[in-house]
């Protein structure tokens, strides 16, 4: 079982468009949604030990002990499935409006797979954000070949995505803030 996996994060790693290509195109969404699972898996635990042990503050302040690093690792599981899936219908929304019309199906592929380099070194200090750079490069690429769209217009739906979700998330936060602002001037 190990043996398809560790093929697939060589080819989507060092390979991206050819396995794109040639590989992950004929996948199930069952085999999708596993290896999403076994990637998860290792991020979450390994970054949850990375907590524990201090090196880095994922939890955003929170300090991880040996009693919480039982609830971490399960809310990293489920944070990193949930977010990996809304990513990928997200991202569909601008992959279908810039042309492409292969499926949300291909598009959740493509996204899950351009996130291996994320899962498996993201939860390393410093170089999360280096992979980062690469997931989304690998993003692009599996957008491009598994819609079967030019480059152009996948880099184009990745940037619109990211612009918007930028936009929104911002709003969001500027709104709750303003919120936040405001009901501490109402109590004082």
């Amino acid at each position: 079982m190990l043996s398809p996996i560790i093929e697939r994060i060589k080819g989507v790693l060092f390979h991206p468009a050819e396995t794109f290509a040639e590989t992950i195109r004929n996948d199930t969404l069952k085999n999708t949604l596993i290896y999403l699972l076994i990637l998860v898996a290792i991020f979450s635990i390994l970054a949850g030990v990375i907590m524990l042990v201090g090196v880095s503050d994922y939890a955003g302040g929170l300090v991880v002990g040996s009693l919480s690093i039982i609830a971490i690792i399960p809310l990293l599981f489920f944070a990193g499935l949930v977010g990996t899936i809304i990513s990928a219908v997200y991202m569909h929304i601008w992959v279908y409006i810039v042309g492409g019309r292969e499926g949300i199906t291909e598009t959740w592929k493509a996204v899950i797979y351009a996130a291996t380099p994320s899962l498996l070194l993201g939860w390393i200090p410093v170089i999360g954000f280096v992979v980062g750079i690469w997931s989304l490069v690998l993003t692009i690429i599996g957008i491009r070949e598994l819609q079967q769209i030019s480059t152009g217009k996948a880099v184009l739906a990745v940037i619109i995505g990211i612009i918007i979700g930028i936009l929104v998330f911002g709003l969001l936060g500027v709104a709750l803030v303003g919120s936040m602002f405001a009901a501490i001037l109402m109590v004082s």
